[in-house]
């Protein structure tokens, strides 16, 4: 070959022989590219990563199809497109439906902060962003994050009979009990899980 493209962890195709210093001795002039979600180096270099991942942690994974018990893939994947790993183009549902989205990181930062905090037991609190985001509007930040020209196509096979048109959530009492509110831009949680996936 002349050409090796891998996207497993980092580490796996050396151990099973064909890393790049075994490859590069049999073909001087190989060029070998490594594509992975997390980067060659870093803390989540041993992570598995693929596009429900990145679409889980930018909160897209909460707008899937179908029941609860039976959760099926939204039809935004960028990263995989950016990848190159799907073809440049998205079919897509209702667009102009509104939803909440959090950073996964802030949500954590919450747990850790319920975990201490000094509440009566049954309090119910929500952790959200408080501002309804349109869907087309997300599909769009992404797309001009990407900066991919990426065919959208608007499918009624993916249209909810019965969607909610707009959906976001109060964490006053959040605010209140934990002293937490959201700390990640919103552009900065779109720019991260794009550039988890297309990082080489």
């Amino acid at each position: 070959a002349d050409v090796i493209v891998e996207q497993f962890r980092p580490g796996v195709m050396a151990r099973l022989g064909l890393g790049f210093e075994a490859v590069s001795k049999i073909n001087p002039k190989i060029i070998y590219c490594s594509i992975t979600g997390y980067g060659q180096d870093g803390p989540m270099r041993d992570v598995a990563a693929h596009d429900l991942n990145y679409t889980a942690h930018a909160g897209l994974l909460s707008l899937s199809m179908g029941p609860e018990d039976c959760r099926v893939l939204p039809p935004a994947l960028i990263a995989d497109i950016a990848g190159g790993t799907k073809p440049p183009r998205l079919s897509v549902g209702n667009l102009d439906a509104k939803r909440d989205f959090s950073d996964a990181r802030d949500i954590a930062r919450a747990y850790a902060l319920a975990v201490d905090a000094d509440w009566e037991p049954g309090t119910i609190l929500n952790l959200a962003s408080g501002t309804a985001r349109r869907i087309g509007d997300v599909l769009d930040d992404l797309l001009r994050l990407s900066g991919l020209e990426i065919e959208v196509v608007p499918d009624p096979a993916r249209m909810r009979p019965n969607d909610t048109p707009v959906a976001f959530g109060d964490a006053g009492r959040a605010r209140a009990v934990l002293g937490w509110t959201p700390a990640i831009a919103w552009e900065r949680t779109l720019r991260d899980v794009l550039d988890d996936k297309m990082r080489v």
